[in-house]
């Protein structure tokens, strides 16, 4: 586990990280924050105290501070089914889309900060239905459904989330409800505040060579990928990542990274 991130703000290492881990430090050129929705770690007690090198270069801790958030979702799972009570294909359905693309669920002002594409308010109301799934190789049919703002380590199963899922996909699939429901689990997303990755450098906010990739939120498995292959290459290569991509920059001005000196 990583506990520290170290830099000089000047001398000859200025563009150098120290990091320090559960196993010891290491000496870097880059530095890529990749995790999901908890940076705890660049702000841990452990990460307050400058390092000396051998050499005698201080350098001292640095925090970033990525606005990415937790969200819920919950999937459930029936035994397997025959071949003939089979889904064709995956299914998704659009209420919420529809909906994210006309109203903002984002509420800043609420005690956990809610961002874009949530199905939930600030109260906990359902304002928008979402749900998808797919049926298994061995014939289980899953549901995934709801993003719900959530603590860190909220990984409690909603019984009400539930049956009101089960009631959305029951209306293009009545048989279903018919179905018992073998598993049931959750998982935390990591959530941008306005919805869009971060990915980049943070040279414009003063820390060249840390990279971000973070906030991928539910695309994270289909997008990830292509990220890391952009930061890997803008590395090696010493370039930028494709313009294209700027969009997502992580110091972008009202919701991107923000990066911090520590002075001691």
């Amino acid at each position: 586990a990583v506990l520290g991130v170290f830099r000089p703000k000047a001398g000859p290492e200025a563009s150098r990280f120290i990091l320090q881990t559960s196993k010891g430090y290491i000496l870097t050129n880059n530095v890529v924050i990749a995790s999901g929705h908890q940076f705890d770690y660049l702000r841990s007690d452990a990460s307050k105290v400058p390092l000396k090198t051998s050499s005698g270069e201080i350098f001292s801790p640095v925090y970033v501070s990525v606005p990415v958030v937790g969200v819920k979702g919950q999937i459930w799972s029936t035994k397997p089914l025959p071949s003939e009570q089979g889904l064709r294909g995956p299914i998704f359905t659009s209420q919420a889309a529809l909906f994210w693309s006309k109203h903002s669920s984002r509420d800043d002002t609420a005690s956990l900060p809610i961002p874009e594409y949530c199905t939930h308010d600030r109260h906990g109301k359902r304002i928008a239905r979402h749900a998808y799934g797919r049926q298994t190789a061995d014939g289980r049919v899953i549901f995934g459904c709801d993003r719900v703002r959530c603590s860190d380590r909220d990984f409690e199963l909603s019984k009400e989330g539930l049956d009101s899922c089960r009631q959305t996909v029951g209306r293009f699939l009545p048989k279903i409800l018919d179905e018992e429901v073998e598993g049931v689990w959750t998982g935390i997303m990591p959530f941008s505040r306005d919805g869009k990755p971060l990915l980049g450098e943070l040279d414009d906010a003063g820390l060249p060579g840390a990279w971000v990739a973070v906030g991928f939120g539910p695309h994270g498995i289909m997008e990830g990928p292509g990220a890391g292959k952009a930061i890997a290459e803008a590395i090696v290569k010493k370039t930028k990542i494709p313009r294209a991509l700027n969009v997502l920059r992580p110091s972008r001005k009202h919701d991107g990274c923000r990066v911090h000196f520590e002075d001691r």
